[in-house]
């Protein structure tokens, strides 16, 4: 019981751990598509950032190629003039001319000229090209400044002159980046072509100038935008959105944030609503225990013992319950209801079969006297004229009938062999100096209840016999003959050499008695035929056990 209160309290929270379950997977999603959007955004701000300096610095180049002094490498002039733009442009370091052959010409700085940069991509790029060009992760050679190189072709009255170019300081736009702020757990990042870490916020020490992961340079070849879920240097999962690099911004972009922070809120939620769950679970259960045992468990109990005593034999044990406590007080009460009836009928039972006792043994005493008189009549009429030895047998017959009815009037046979049950049965009609019966058959042991039913019916039968068949002459005799098999026990009962007989025309008291003998958990089958040369009847019944018979019912009832 108390398991199954367990169970409906339980229940009860199905539908909460449902619900639960659903907000959790649903939130979940959205949170994620909400994140992996807002992240994409984030990056393409960040692009767009970018792309303003980068236009920002083709702009400062421009206009410093158009000054006479530095189209006409004026090697003072052209110094000054770039030296005062620089001045005036603080994210970039340095603004210089090469000639086509890479050689240093002129720059802003008062470096030493005839420097070599040939060899750097981005002044391949912008002489082949005639264009803009920006290179990747470049440390200064004199300067070790980290910067963004960023190149245009110098052109002066349609003659290429060479390459003015300048570096973003990596340090500058590493600030810019950070004066936008992220989010808790958040990362932005800018790589070139090449996969060199330019930018990180927050930054790590030796982080930029580094290559990222061998297992996300597939990114810089992607075809758009997009977001995924990556594993950063931090040990941390994060959503990230990114930007791939095109023809006119040559860099990859990314921003994103730490997925715990992402679902810190729902996973707050989640555990909050968990423990608010096994909060009610933990009081439908303490519910369940206290009112189950104090209003359901007690009282039942208290029915079950009043029940046990009864059936042990204590018939004043009484629930004491009433219908003011609940439906099971109602049951209580009810089922002192019945005790009290069954202790009525107990007492009408035991008065009727007190009354029935005494009447049966007065019907025993009753044809005892009588079969005594008839006795003595018969040794006073026949004492002088007939033989002693006759008068003897007939004697012993009439104290066989005696003992007969002793056998059918007594309430506590016990179960007996076929054979002995047969014996007495025909012992009035028989002894051992006639032939009137010849009997067969195995071993058999009967119940009580078979054994006084089949007394019945041999009985009856040789009352039958007597009267009106094989026994009412001296030439007749019976065949009593039974078998066992697995469809039970078969008995046959035959007449021979008695007056002629016929078909009844209607059935007496003692047809009744043979039909009715068995109880019907015997499974009695009782055919009668009547033959002219003499009553043939056949009996089968199933040797079950009353009381296991019951009790199979009752099982199989339960």
């Amino acid at each position: 019981m108390k398991k199954r209160l367990f169970a409906v309290a339980l229940t009860a929270l199905i539908p909460a751990i449902g619900m639960l379950a659903y907000n959790e997977f649903w939130y979940r999603q959205q949170r994620d598509a909400e994140v992996r959007l807002q992240m994409l955004q984030t990056s393409r701000q960040v692009a767009s950032e970018i792309d303003r300096i980068l236009e920002g610095t083709r702009s400062v180049l421009i206009a410093s190629s158009v000054i006479p002094s530095v189209a006409e490498v004026e090697a003072q002039a052209c110094h000054d003039a770039l030296n005062e733009i620089a001045v005036q442009v603080p994210s970039i370091g340095n603004i210089a001319v090469a000639d086509v052959n890479g050689k240093i010409v002129c720059d802003s700085l008062s470096n030493p000229l005839g420097s070599d940069i040939s060899d750097r991509d981005f002044f391949k790029e912008a002489i082949k090209n005639n264009t803009f060009a920006i290179g990747g992760f470049t440390k200064g050679r004199r300067s070790g400044i980290e910067v963004l190189p960023v190149a245009r072709s110098l052109w002066h009255k349609g003659v290429l002159k060479g390459v003015i170019l300048t570096g973003i300081k990596l340090q500058w736009l590493q600030e810019r980046i950070q004066e936008r702020g992220t989010p808790k757990s958040g990362i932005v990042a800018i790589v070139d072509r090449q996969g060199t870490i330019l930018v990180r916020t927050p930054t790590q020490p030796g982080i930029v100038g580094s290559k990222m992961g061998d297992a996300y340079m597939y990114l810089l070849d992607a075809k758009a935008p997009g977001t995924r879920e990556v594993m950063s240097r931090d040990g941390l999962v994060r959503i990230v959105g990114y930007q791939p690099p095109t023809d006119e911004t040559p860099l990859y972009i990314s921003a994103g944030i730490a997925k715990d922070t992402v679902f810190e809120g729902i996973n707050r939620a989640t555990w909050t609503a968990i423990m608010l769950i096994a909060i009610g679970g933990i009081a439908s259960a303490f519910a369940a225990v206290f009112v189950g045992n104090r209003f359901i468990l007690r009282p039942i109990q208290k029915v079950v013992s009043v029940l046990e005593r009864w059936a042990g034999g204590d018939i004043t044990a009484r629930t004491g319950m009433h219908g003011r406590q609940g439906e099971v007080g109602q049951v209580g009460a009810s089922v002192d209801n019945l005790l009290d009836e069954l202790n009525r009928r107990r007492l009408r039972a035991e008065d009727a079969e007190g009354a029935r006792g005494f009447l049966t043994r007065e019907l025993s005493h009753r044809v005892k006297n009588t079969l005594s008189v008839v006795q003595a009549i018969a040794r006073q009429t026949f004492g002088r004229i007939v033989p002693p030895e006759a008068l003897e047998t007939y004697s012993l017959r009439v104290r066989a009938l005696a003992g007969a009815y002793d056998t059918l009037l007594a309430e506590d046979w016990e179960s007996g062999d076929i054979h002995d049950v047969v014996a007495r049965a025909i012992s009035p009609h028989h002894d051992a100096n006639d032939d009137h019966f010849k009997v067969e058959g195995p071993d058999i042991s009967l119940p009580p209840q078979a054994v006084i039913a089949l007394t019945l019916v041999i009985h009856e039968l040789a009352t039958n016999a007597a009267k009106y068949g094989a026994l009412s002459n001296f030439a007749g005799y019976v065949s009593i003959t039974w078998s066992n098999d697995d469809n039970g026990i078969s008995l046959e009962w035959r007449e021979h050499d008695g007056p002629a007989v016929s078909i009844p025309e209607k059935e007496g008291f003692g047809t009744k008695v043979i039909t009715r003998a068995f109880p019907p958990e015997y499974q009695p089958d009782v055919k009668f035929d009547y033959r002219p040369e003499g009553l043939h009847f056949t009996l089968r019944f199933k040797p079950v056990c009353p009381e296991k018979h019951e009790a199979v019912s009752d099982d199989a009832t339960a």
